[in-house]
């Protein structure tokens, strides 16, 4: 049964229920309502009035009090009650330590473990960077330890998310934890845990800049909306949030967000404040000042969580405050973004120095827009590790409004070689090293595919043991991986329905050349289609034996 929860397979955990309750029906009760705690079904109440219950009927049985504990403490995490999630906390000092490791203990101290991990940086304290990785690393080595190779992953990927959205420091680390834990979850489709995961993966492909990753995290999101009112309400305020940024502000696209956080605030208002000061302070980058005044201001009426929250506010009102022209000097900013600039924040608060600076800039402050300049430059990463936005932000100071991220840069040619024995791509003369073979092998195989290549085939060759729905997302986020790594735009390789289209207008690619004027461009073949890399895989296997006719005939020609 437990690892029948752990694995997310929770339509099968009624068919075991029966059985259980004939011989335990507390414990059948609490297994029941870990599973609809898994699918958002369970109210909080009914889970207070079951650990009463579990306190009446079982004091001595603490296993179970402890195992409905970790259920209400991540029903509470889900509903952003962080009234409740200390109950959980405080019962971990009472669970047996390493030398007891059997499962049931494992997987109940593991999830403790993990809810207290996560307060560690929902409400930081000076340590809680330590203690938050702490306690992940101990619930990581309790899933191991149980065989539970799910929560493991999901336990990375939780962690890395909202350390991401708390500290920033290692943001693209975090984020590609994220990538990784999200493509290993996909057979445990029943969870909520998994669109969890997703929206906080939005969110900090949003904040990071990167629109094309927040998409595929929002698409999964809504594929789940039905799980839990707030699902699609986060997806909906994302989406309009992309399309803001990419329509540069348009009327059409301000409406649609803030009927997004309309919806928002009728589902989950614990979490319409947090999202009216993200969407407040974009509606600033791009000159709608009306309306980042109006939503900052809401969102300023909620009582902050967290100091950074009440420093990140304070932030804003400065803003507004430049940009209705009544601060005109960088020493309140400068205050605030040193209070900012604690542990783990340090990168943070020089981005939003960096952003400030256009808003002083577009005054024409440029006294202070130099000072916040400096300042945030001096507390970023080399340009290599930074995000999108942190690279929009750091360029020169004008007068507009912050531009969207920008595709890649004009005239910068991307060259493609796949008649070689190893795949070879380089941007304006400068090779790029794809990390992942999985996205080396695609693009290979798009580059030599003569027709739409079908995800079907796409799967089936770089995962061919797993099923359909493990194959498709984890195409998805090569395809992701691939796009960012070439820097494209969303159109140039897309999945239409059940084809992945690439559009190579204006790349270099060896294999058009040789299919155009196989004579002219036989002196630069020196292999067929990677054939040292990718030796055995079918699909291109196909395409070189009809290369190798054209490859000799060619040569002959060249004779």
């Amino acid at each position: 049964m437990l690892r029948t929860l752990a694995g997310g397979r929770l339509s099968e955990v009624a068919g075991g229920l029966a059985t259980l309750r004939a011989a335990d029906p507390l414990l059948a009760d609490i297994a029941a309502a870990d599973a609809s705690a898994r699918l958002a079904t369970a109210e909080l109440t009914d889970l207070r009035e079951l650990h009463q219950r579990v306190e009446r009927e079982a004091p001595d049985r603490p296993l179970l009090r402890w195992w409905l504990l970790a259920i209400l403490g991540e029903r509470a995490f889900l509903d952003t009650d962080l009234g409740v999630i200390p109950l959980a906390v405080q019962a971990l000092p009472e669970l047996p330590d390493e030398p007891f490791a059997t499962l049931p203990v494992l997987y109940v101290r593991g999830r403790l473990r993990r809810i207290a991990s996560a307060v560690y940086l929902i409400a930081p304290s000076p340590d809680g960077v330590t203690e938050h990785l702490r306690l992940r690393d101990a619930a990581v080595a309790d899933f191991l330890r149980g065989g539970l190779t799910a929560e493991v992953a999901l336990t990375r990927g939780l962690s890395a998310a909202i350390h991401a959205i708390s500290t920033w420091d290692d943001v693209l680390e975090d984020l590609e934890i994220v990538r990784d834990a999200r493509a290993l979850l996909d057979d445990a489709e029943e969870s909520v845990w998994l669109p969890v995961l997703d929206q906080l993966h939005a969110l900090v492909a949003l904040a990071a800049g990167d629109l094309d990753e927040a998409d595929l995290a929002i698409t999964a999101v809504e594929q789940r909306r039905g799980l839990h009112p707030v699902f699609g309400a986060v997806a909906d305020v994302g989406r309009a949030e992309i399309d803001l940024v990419v329509g540069g502000g348009t009327d059409t696209a301000v409406k649609a967000v803030l009927t997004a956080l309309d919806r928002l605030r009728a589902s989950h208002p614990q979490m319409l404040g947090l999202h009216q000061l993200r969407i407040a302070n974009v509606l600033a980058d791009l000159g709608r000042t009306d309306e980042a005044r109006a939503v900052g201001l809401a969102g300023l009426a909620w009582p902050p969580t967290n100091t950074m929250m009440a420093v990140t506010g304070a932030l804003l009102r400065v803003r507004l405050g430049v940009l209705d022209g009544v601060t005109r000097d960088a020493d309140a900013a400068l205050v605030l973004l040193e209070q900012l600039a604690g542990p783990g924040h340090v990168r943070r608060a020089g981005a939003v120095a960096l952003r400030m600076a256009r808003d002083y800039a577009r005054v024409g402050a440029s006294d202070a827009a130099a000072t916040l300049r400096r300042w945030g430059l001096d507390r970023m990463p080399d340009e290599r590790r930074r995000t999108t936005w942190e690279r929009v932000w750091a360029g020169p100071l004008d007068a507009g409004p912050a531009p969207a991220p920008a595709p890649t840069p004009e005239g910068a040619t991307i060259t493609v070689r796949v008649m070689v024995p190893v795949l070879e791509v380089a941007r304006a003369g400068t090779a790029i090293a794809l990390r992942s073979m999985p996205a080396k092998l695609l693009l290979a195989l798009l580059v030599a595919h003569p027709e739409p290549l079908h995800v079907e085939q796409a799967v089936d060759l770089l995962w061919p043991d797993a099923p359909p729905e493990v194959g498709r997302p984890r195409l998805n986020t090569v395809v992701h991986r691939l796009r960012s790594a070439l820097d494209l735009d969303a159109g140039a390789l897309r999945r239409v329905g059940d084809v992945l289209l690439l559009d190579p207008a204006g790349w270099e690619v060896d294999l058009l050349r040789f299919r155009t004027a196989p004579a002219d461009a036989i002196g630069e073949v020196t292999g067929n289609l990677c054939h040292v890399q990718f030796p055995y895989d079918d699909l291109l296997v196909e395409q070189r034996h009809v290369l190798d006719a054209q490859i000799a005939s060619a040569r002959r020609s060249d004779a």
